[in-house]
C-alpha cells in the first residue's frame, strides 16, 4: 500500500556569496554558455540551467534570477570562483561583468517525503499535494529572497534567504514539523 500523505524535509546550507551579473549582454551569454533559455527571463522570476563547457560537459547547476538592473546567481556551494572565471573565459566584445557579490546568502533544500517514489512513477502520476506556494508565501514574509520550485514528479524546492533570517526559517519549519536532514 502506498503512502498518500506527503512532509517536508529540508537541510539549511552554510551562507554562501551569490554571483552578480551587469551590463546589456549578461543575459545573453549566459544563454548561450547554458542548457536552459534564458531569454524569456522576467523581472522577479528564475530559472535552473546547466552550464556547460564546449564539449557539453557539466560545469554548474545554477539557479538564475532577474532582478531589476542585473542578474542573481546561484552556483553550487563552493563552486562560486570556478563558475566566474568559466563566464569570463567567453567575454569578448559583450557588455557583460560578473562578480561575487558582498552579502552572503543561505541556502535551503526542501524535498517532500512520505510516498512511494516507484509507485508514483509507475503510474505516472504525482501524488505528492503540497502546498508549495503557502510555504513560499511564509518564506517570504520572513525575507523577501528567492524561493525556486523544481516541479516534477520529485518535488523539491530552494529557498536563498538572508543568514540572519535562519532563527525565524527554523521556527516556521518547526511549527509546520519538517524534518531538519543533516549529512553525516
Amino acid at each position: 500500500m502506498s503512502p498518500t500523505a506527503s512532509m517536508l524535509a529540508y537541510t539549511i546550507l552554510p551562507p554562501e556569496p551569490t554571483i552578480v551579473g551587469r551590463g546589456k549582454d549578461t543575459l545573453d551569454l549566459l544563454n548561450r554558455l547554458s542548457t536552459n533559455d534564458l531569454r524569456q527571463l522576467q523581472r522577479n522570476e528564475s530559472k535552473r540551467t546547466i552550464l556547460v563547457n564546449e564539449k557539453g560537459r557539466m560545469i554548474d547547476i545554477l539557479t538564475v534570477a532577474m532582478e531589476e538592473d542585473q542578474l542573481r546567481i546561484y552556483p553550487s556551494p563552493g563552486n562560486l570562483k570556478n563558475v566566474i572565471t568559466w563566464l569570463e573565459r567567453f567575454i569578448f566584445l559583450e557588455d557583460a561583468r560578473f562578480e561575487a557579490s558582498a552579502q552572503a546568502i543561505t541556502r535551503i533544500r526542501f524535498l517532500t517525503i512520505g510516498i512511494d517514489l516507484d509507485e508514483a512513477e509507475r503510474t505516472r502520476k504525482n501524488a505528492i499535494s503540497f502546498d508549495w506556494k503557502d510555504l513560499q508565501d511564509s518564506l517570504q514574509n520572513i525575507s523577501n529572497e528567492l524561493f525556486h520550485l523544481t516541479p516534477g514528479l520529485r518535488q523539491s524546492a530552494e529557498a536563498f534567504v538572508q543568514p540572519d533570517s535562519i532563527g525565524e526559517v527554523e521556527r516556521l519549519l518547526d511549527k509546520r514539523e519538517a524534518i531538519a536532514l543533516t549529512a553525516g
